[in-house]
């Protein structure tokens, strides 16, 4: 579930850090059981939602 995800992560980092890191994953690095799906599209889908 890409919402319960990215509430997540909103929770572990700003919306910056999400930005900056996505790629690298450094914001979930201690989630073990995230999909490749998120670190792929987070980007977009946090880019999608503030517009």
């Amino acid at each position: 579930n890409i919402a319960a995800m990215l509430q997540y992560c909103r929770l572990q980092c700003n919306i910056a850090e999400i930005l900056q890191k996505c790629k690298l994953t450094i914001c979930l690095q201690n989630v073990s059981n995230m999909p490749v799906i998120f670190h792929k599209h987070c980007k977009t889908v946090i880019l999608s939602l503030l517009q």
